[in-house]
């Protein structure tokens, strides 16, 4: 999480690239750029937050309470990142395990492309095949 905010409020256009999997954290990662680019073999993975404790009663109220942050801080990234309604988020930190292909990341605004698979050897900025929705 400590990657994002130095990537989204860099002086300089950064573009993201996702070219296989963006699952957890690394979603959260290539959402922050300016410019998010998947490939159309992609897809990206929101999961609810879990965590281990062990301890005392207060050790468990403690992590409760770590929970929320966590979960509230990573709500607020994809919002921040997305044109998704609050709502929406919360279905995709549900109880279960959301998987997003490319039209779904872009439905979703959390990328900006999807570029064809051999097109991604010539990302030079003179033959680039994108589709935006």
């Amino acid at each position: 999480i400590s990657s994002i905010s130095p990537i989204s409020s860099h002086k300089d256009t950064i573009t993201t690239y996702i070219t296989g999997s963006a699952e957890s954290a690394a979603l959260l990662i290539a959402i922050s750029g300016h410019t998010r680019i998947a490939n159309q073999n992609s897809f990206g993975m929101v999961h609810p937050v879990s965590m281990i404790v062990e301890g005392t009663y207060h050790d468990h109220m403690d992590a409760v309470k770590h929970h929320k942050i966590i979960f509230e801080t990573i709500k607020n990234i994809l919002l921040s990142n997305s044109l998704a309604k609050e709502v929406q988020i919360d279905a995709l930190m549900g109880p279960q395990t959301t998987w997003l292909r490319p039209h779904d990341l872009i439905n979703f605004g959390f990328i900006d492309y999807i570029i064809e698979v051999e097109n991604l050897e010539r990302l030079d900025g003179k033959d680039k095949k994108y589709t935006k929705n």
